[in-house]
């Protein structure tokens, strides 16, 4: 999905001459419990895009891409698969490329020859122009890495909180200093951050005393809406470190927060990438950290 989001991006920008960000964060896969309540509620919540934002009375008329009329009616939403290597190669005026769109082409009807049962995910049906086909060929691999050096393999957590309390008043605590100590002691008593929150700008997150930590750098700072911090290594003994095997193994990683309004709560979403030897401990220790920042902004508002 994060692959189809850049791709989407920038065919609008392309077809619209719009220079800003398309979307306002990277694609997040959300886990939605089994609850029939809770199933339901993110169905509302897809399909209302368009007229929470009040630009459209209902969901049927929104002018563009929207599965609410298939699901009421059973109608195929169809697309139509343009050749953007084609039209680049039309454009410098080159013959098709070596390795063939039909080589590919063959190579897909032999897979739906042979493994006729796999169809497109909900119903839907792309026409592809340029070959023909009535599915995505399969992607080539990805080439191995030729690199020596050792790289951990991240993984991206992703966390939700809602919080009775208006969303400025969760940002502000959640980034004071006093207001940081109380809700990351999940972590370890003691922890604290020094530098700034504004973008651009160094931080470092320490434990009790300076001993150990982690240093960043803020990517982005939308006040009341979002933050990306971007960890570049570790502090050990209030020394840096940047450069050492073991932190360019993992480094960059990243952790952003969202702040959204949902009726009269607010609700944190957050992602954090962290490599294996500490996926449980943030799955044990995240969950347990925004029940504390949760009833610390509560209780200022209860108060």
């Amino acid at each position: 999905m994060g692959y189809f989001n850049s791709k989407l991006a920038r065919e609008v920008a392309r077809s619209t001459g719009w220079r800003d960000k398309v979307f306002s964060r990277r694609y997040q896969a959300i886990l939605v419990s089994d609850e029939e309540e809770a199933q339901i509620g993110r169905l509302v919540y897809v399909l209302s895009h368009g007229c929470k934002e009040n630009l459209v009375a209902r969901p049927q008329d929104w002018p563009g891409v929207h599965s609410v009329t298939a699901l009421l009616t059973g109608e195929p939403i169809e697309g139509t698969w343009f050749d953007r290597t084609r039209e680049w190669e039309a454009r410098c005026g080159r013959p098709p490329i070596s390795c063939g769109l039909e080589t590919l082409a063959q190579a897909e009807r032999q897979r739906q020859a042979t493994r006729p049962g796999l169809a497109v995910p909900g119903g839907i049906r792309y026409i592809f122009a340029s070959l023909g086909l009535a599915s995505l060929p399969t992607p080539p691999a990805w080439p191995t890495p030729s690199s020596p050096l050792e790289v951990n393999v991240k993984k991206t957590l992703t966390f939700a909180v809602s919080i009775r309390a208006p969303r400025r008043l969760v940002w502000e605590t959640m980034l004071d200093a006093e207001g940081y100590k109380v809700w990351t002691a999940a972590f370890g008593e003691g922890s604290y951050f020094s530098g700034s929150w504004d973008r651009g700008q160094r931080i470092q997150f320490l434990g009790p005393g300076g001993d150990g930590g982690m240093t960043a750098v803020i990517d982005e700072n939308r006040p009341y809406e979002h933050i990306s911090i971007r960890h570049l290594g570790e502090v050990s003994a209030g020394v840096e470190d940047t450069t050492s095997p073991k932190v360019l193994a993992w480094a960059p990683a990243y952790e952003k927060y969202w702040f959204e309004d949902a009726g009269a709560d607010t609700e944190v979403t957050v992602s954090l990438d962290t490599v294996p030897e500490y996926e449980k401990f943030m799955l044990e220790t995240y969950p347990k950290a925004l029940g504390l920042l949760k009833s610390l902004c509560e209780g200022k508002v209860n108060a």
